[in-house]
């Protein structure tokens, strides 16, 4: 119990056979009343060690490396109330006496941890946790707590937050054109559409100032995401009317600030503030203007791609000409390639784009459905787990949990209407798309296969899911599933749910 709850935490998930893997990464561990020393022996091999006492705290790395020796060395810590890290001590591989010194009135419990790959995977275990700038940019919560989250003298620091503004261009010529009564009506929907995109993202509203808004993300790619749905409904309400009425300026910026109590509400202060507000100002309805900061944050290029856009420090003459990244993802995904876009700050931007060798044949994961087999280009596929039975959904898509983590997943019965009722037993596939994970859940696993793709007829070109089809060792028909597609379906189905 001590081990779980104090000595690991409860931010870590672990396994069902955490003495097992603690036993994997331990040389020695004792018990080591206060006043009293204690020495152990261990002959230790190339790698790093960490020696570490959880009731003082005291540290002291090994590093050991080089040519072996046979040469006894001896070490001593000392454990005091000083709660010292001693830094690295580099050693060459061979025998080691290590003395433990208890000079404090406390019992302790020093240990001698190997530091490998059972001890980096049992720390990968973090269960999802709430910071700040998730609660606070939670529009429930501020709904709730509107005045009472800070107090007044009160300064909480956030390390990172993304701030979006928005301000309709010309708005006092629109009441001057339209009247007063129907740019009552257009602003209240464009309010609403704005605060409808705001919540779909996960964000909340700071404040309203005219008409201008104030919101808040936790992440820059759903600060951006919410920026591209206010576009498209902005363009849908204009649509509506006839008229381009409504023209959007949009600001982003992200980076550190205090969360303060003003004017009896939870707001924020800082130069990010500052520097947000001023983003929008210098934005035009043409474009979706945002800082470095944003642009360069992982995923946001990714989604600026799948939606069409490209970026540029200026708009200039060549602004908006060539072809766009969407353009060339649908061609690489009819190639069943992908397309991956990583960004680093200072350094630029990375795609990286994969082909398969052969366009003839794959390596497959062939799996049943009712009477149907289906084929997973095994590429995408990073594991097979069984779908558990409390976790079932009767719909075509559902989630599940994957080690503490949400696991959307699409049912191949349903998508394809293969008649049958479902086994008592079923299992998932996990595919992987660039970074977003999502699983197919099937009736039967059946291994590994090379499949020699053959084109759809022109009739079947247009169903989605499905990239071509192949001939089984049985001589029947197996159908190779679109994973790029099907996938693409299944974001768009969180998505909506989120909404």
């Amino acid at each position: 119990m001590y081990m779980r709850q104090v000595f690991w935490g409860s931010g870590i998930d672990l396994p069902d056979d955490i003495e097992e893997v603690i036993g994997r990464m331990t040389l020695d561990v004792m018990e080591l009343p206060g006043g009293e020393r204690a020495s152990t022996s261990h002959a230790l091999s190339p790698g790093f060690y960490i020696v570490f006492d959880p009731v003082t705290h005291t540290t002291q790395f090994l590093e050991v490396s080089g040519e072996e020796t046979t040469e006894r060395r001896s070490l001593s810590v000392v454990f005091n109330d000083v709660h010292a890290h001693r830094g690295t001590l580099a050693l060459r591989p061979g025998p080691v006496r290590i003395t433990f010194d208890n000079k404090s009135a406390k019992r302790t419990m020093p240990g001698i941890w190997i530091s490998g790959d059972p001890m980096h995977e049992l720390l990968g275990r973090r269960r999802p946790f709430l910071t700040a700038s998730r609660l606070l940019s939670n529009q429930t919560f501020r709904d709730l707590y509107r005045t009472g989250t800070l107090n007044t003298d009160q300064r909480f620091k956030i390390t990172n937050l993304t701030i979006l503004f928005t301000d309709l261009e010309g708005s006092t010529a629109l009441y001057d054109r339209v009247g007063d009564l129907v740019a009552f009506d257009l602003v209240r929907d464009h309010f609403a559409a704005l605060l409808t995109s705001i919540a779909a993202e996960g964000g909340a509203v700071v404040k309203t100032i005219g008409d201008a808004v104030m919101a808040t993300f936790p992440t820059p790619d759903q600060a951006m995401r919410a920026a591209l749905r206010m576009r498209a409904a902005m363009r849908e309400l204009n649509e509506a009317v006839g008229r381009e009425d409504l023209a959007l300026n949009i600001g982003l910026h992200g980076g550190p600030c205090l969360a303060v109590m003003l004017d009896e509400r939870q707001d924020y202060f800082g130069q990010t503030v500052n520097v947000a507000s001023r983003v929008q100002g210098l934005a035009d309805p043409s474009a979706i203007l945002a800082t470095k900061s944003i642009v360069e944050s992982a995923n946001v290029g990714r989604i600026l791609a799948e939606a069409g856009f490209t970026t540029t420090e200026s708009v200039t003459d060549l602004s908006g000409r060539g072809v766009g990244l969407d353009v060339v993802r649908r061609n690489i995904d009819i190639l069943r390639g992908t397309v991956e876009i990583s960004s680093a700050a200072g350094k630029g931007s990375t795609i990286t784009i994969r082909l398969p060798l052969t366009l003839a044949i794959i390596d497959g994961f062939s799996v049943r459905v009712g009477s149907e087999t289906f084929v997973v280009p095994l590429e995408h596929v990073t594991e097979c787990t069984e779908l558990p039975a409390g976790q079932r959904s009767p719909e075509a898509r559902g989630i599940l949990s994957l080690r503490g983590s949400p696991l959307p997943y699409v049912r191949l019965r349903r998508l394809f209407n293969v008649p049958g009722k479902a086994p008592e037993r079923e299992n998932i596939v996990v595919v992987k798309i660039n970074e977003f994970h999502a699983g197919i859940a099937v009736d039967e696993l059946l291994g590994g296969m090379q499949a020699v793709v053959k084109p759809l007829g022109r009739a079947f070109r247009g169903v989605s899911g499905i990239a071509g089809s192949t001939v089984l060792g049985d001589g029947r028909v197996g159908l190779i599933i679109d994973v790029p597609s099907l996938m693409r379906g299944v974001m768009q189905s969180s998505l909506q749910a989120q909404a």
